[in-house]
């Protein structure tokens, strides 16, 4: 085992989260490779790692599995399909499941998908959570190996933390998504309601989206057009934005759990702990987190916030309560400190893992791999067959039924290098 780690990062296509924890792995002097299908979200992410592969479908990311060599893979979700298919195709490292979003929570699967969150969470050799709450919400439901938490901190040492004075007056910034009313699946990203109600009192609201789709956000710009107290900024630059927004006194975090009333959706959101809290924190802004228990704990037991039941709550607040000190201490919420745990967790695994997959036996005594291998070769024919690409999805059928022993006509067509 060397000092330096090559830590393999798989994610369809990096999110913020991968790229604070791939930076500060990287100041740490370990190499973090990657393996997506797109970089459009961080790009940046491209100077971070040692080195990029990007793959086309499943059978490709199976494939570049089986040739690459690392000490460890990283596997963010989601999709959790690419999980699965590391699991099933790397017998040289061990695969850590990163849950950013733990998916048959806050909506029901098909299940295929039912089946591959399962081995994800229960086959991988850690689960990573965003949250303790996400954590213990996962256990009811399925028994991990090991389990760590790790929220999505930023990494303080790469950002500029200068800030500015306060304006005068109240203002409330808000940073994120930002969607109109009626967004199935995602009408908790409607924050027009919170923000009507804040500039009904008086109060400067600045929203900074974190894309700009004008055709989901027509209230907003509407919003923007007729009120001088809500201010929609342009998208700034991660390295720049919480200087611009300290100079706020309030931060908005949250959501919105109006015409949400499947339970589970709820449970879900209140147990997430969103990446703009920390933002705030290391901003000196004071964050007011509505709904949403676990930020809104975490903010009040650091002493750094407020937590509102609901939109009057958060206008009381707002109108009525001082901000709260900003934080002096700010190495519990960097990633930079934070990720220390997961370099010894990384090599607690590699330590105690035992290389190699077992051989195909015979049908009549199918092993468990074996049996999760076909599984998950069901599982994919489901998923093309559903997608509408019924040449894939009857090669994936063939496969698993060859594993069981069984060679229908059409299998002798079936394409060897599909994943097994």
């Amino acid at each position: 085992m060397t000092n330096a780690l090559d830590i393999l990062f798989l994610h369809e296509n990096p999110c913020v989260r991968a790229y604070k924890q791939a930076v500060s792995l990287k100041k740490m002097g370990h190499r973090v490779h990657l393996v997506c299908r797109e970089l459009t979200f961080q790009p940046r992410m491209a100077d971070v790692v040692s080195g990029i592969q990007q793959y086309t479908d499943l059978d490709h990311l199976a494939g570049l599995l089986r040739k690459g060599r690392w000490d460890v893979i990283h596997s963010h979700n989601e999709p959790n399909e690419i999980t699965e298919i590391a699991l099933l195709n790397v017998d040289h490292c061990p695969v850590v499941y990163d849950c950013h979003d733990y998916t048959g929570l806050r909506q029901k699967l098909h299940a295929a998908q039912a089946r591959t969150e399962r081995r994800c969470f229960e086959d991988s050799h850690t689960v990573i959570h965003v949250s303790q709450g996400m954590l213990e919400t996962a256990a009811e439901r399925y028994a991990s190996r090991r389990t760590m938490v790790l929220p999505s901190f930023p990494s303080t040492a790469e950002l500029d933390l200068s800030r500015r004075p306060k304006l005068p007056g109240n203002h409330v910034v808000y940073l994120g998504g930002l969607l109109d009313a009626g967004r199935r699946n995602f009408e908790y990203r409607n924050y027009l309601p919170f923000f009507v109600a804040l500039i009904g009192h008086g109060v400067h609201v600045h929203a900074f989206p974190s894309s700009s789709t004008p055709e989901k956000m027509r209230s907003y710009l509407q919003l923007d057009a007729e009120s001088e107290l809500f201010h929609l900024h342009q998208k700034l630059p991660y390295e720049s934005l919480l200087e611009v927004i300290s100079m706020f006194q309030w931060g908005l975090t949250g959501f919105s759990f109006e015409g949400i009333d499947e339970p589970n959706r709820i449970r879900f959101l209140n147990n997430a702990l969103p990446n703009k809290l920390f933002d705030y924190i290391v901003a000196g802004v004071c964050p007011v987190v509505v709904n949403c228990d676990t930020a809104g704990r975490y903010a009040e037991e650091l002493g750094v916030g407020y937590h509102a039941r609901d939109i009057e709550h958060l206008v009381e607040i707002v109108t009525r309560e001082e901000p709260k000190a900003p934080l002096e201490d700010l190495s519990v919420v960097d990633m930079d400190a934070q990720v220390e745990r997961l370099v010894v967790l990384y090599r607690e695994l590699m330590e105690a893992y035992e290389p190699g997959l077992p051989s195909r036996p015979g049908a009549d005594t199918l092993s468990r791999r074996d049996l999760e291998r076909t599984e998950s070769l069901l599982n994919m024919a489901e998923h093309y067959e559903r997608t509408g690409n019924l040449a894939k999805s009857r090669r994936y059928r063939a496969q698993a039924m060859e594993l069981l022993g069984e060679t229908p006509a059409s299998a002798q067509d079936a394409d060897s290098n599909a994943v097994a």
